[in-house]
């Protein structure tokens, strides 16, 4: 997965967040190869339900879609470091694997991510590494930590929230003399909600030049203008919703990636960020009972619930 490159942001102390705005855009990107398979099947250009005695078209296009995967796995076997690199390391490439080289340690700020942040290398008495040395349990109980779940469980159920329930608020917003128009809109979304990438040179360079505080503000800030936008009562503000929506989906995973590498860097990354994910996951199930909410005792307004999540928002 995405997340076990993170690491190599450190072999680039300048541009380290730009690395990882990279990792997660291709990320969120990935989406659009199932939108045109869906499409596809939709259109009748292949035939998912005879996989194994279908069309010649089918096998083609799995068996194009199946090389991608055994490419990455022979980069894995040949390329993949033995050990995440550190801050100042240089890579050097050999046959069966990546080899860090020890380099001279790049200079970090006194807050936040900052110029020449390295993207989560680093240690010692500097203020911004002070996590990089305690165990994952003294890592997971920090206040910071908790902070940084709370953030993104907030953002994520929201999120979601709009995206299960699009093609829904779509139906109540659109013309009803137009057949399909809420059709046509859900997938405009999900394109669009595939070209976060889009938004990399802009979250990359925020997460390289401003303060951990600035960055977590930024993402917050655009998702509450979407969140802003959905209560507009407008199909045509929906398109705003939208771009908002991507662009807010990609700053934020890019500075909780980013800020969770600086902080408490890369020891127990992995732990950290996958308790992290479970319990937002976890958290992202409220989407379910807000949706009967909307639908039944809201007589399906969505508007009622959407200012709910906007109050719950608030900086």
């Amino acid at each position: 997965q995405h997340i076990s490159l993170f690491h190599i942001s450190n072999l680039f102390p300048s541009a380290g967040g730009t690395v990882i705005s990279l990792f997660v855009g291709s990320f969120i990107s990935s989406s659009l190869i199932f939108f045109a398979f869906s499409e596809m099947t939709g259109q009748g250009i292949i035939d998912l339900a005879p996989v194994v005695s279908g069309s010649d078209m089918t096998k083609t296009l799995f068996s194009a879609y199946s090389f991608c995967p055994a490419l990455a796995l022979v980069f894995a076997f040949t390329l993949w470091p033995a050990a995440p690199f550190n801050q100042g390391d240089r890579a050097t490439w050999r046959c069966g694997g990546a080899r860090a080289v020890a380099g001279k340690r790049g200079l970090l700020d006194d807050d936040g991510f900052g110029e020449g942040s390295d993207g989560g290398g680093g240690s010692g008495h500097d203020p911004l590494t002070r996590h990089h040395d305690k165990t994952f349990w003294q890592q997971v109980t920090t206040l910071e930590y908790w902070g940084a779940v709370f953030f993104m469980s907030v953002q994520l159920t929201r999120m979601k929230f709009y995206q299960g329930t699009a093609h829904q608020q779509f139906s109540i917003l659109g013309d009803t003399t137009v057949n399909g128009i809420d059709d046509f809109y859900t997938k405009v979304f999900a394109v669009v909600a595939g070209l976060g990438w889009v938004f990399i040179p802009l979250s990359g360079r925020m997460m390289d030049k401003v303060s951990g505080a600035t960055a977590f503000a930024v993402a917050n800030g655009l998702n509450l203008i979407y969140a802003v936008t959905a209560l507009i009562p407008s199909l045509t503000a929906q398109w705003f919703t939208m771009g908002f929506w991507s662009m807010a989906n990609q700053f934020q995973f890019a500075v909780l990636f980013s800020h969770m590498a600086v902080r408490f860097g890369y020891a127990h990354y992995g732990k950290l960020i996958g308790l992290c994910q479970f319990i937002v996951s976890c958290c992202t199930l409220v989407q379910y009972p807000l949706t009967s909410l909307a639908l039944h005792e809201f007589d399906g307004s969505f508007a009622e619930v959407n200012w709910i999540m906007l109050g719950v928002m608030m900086p």
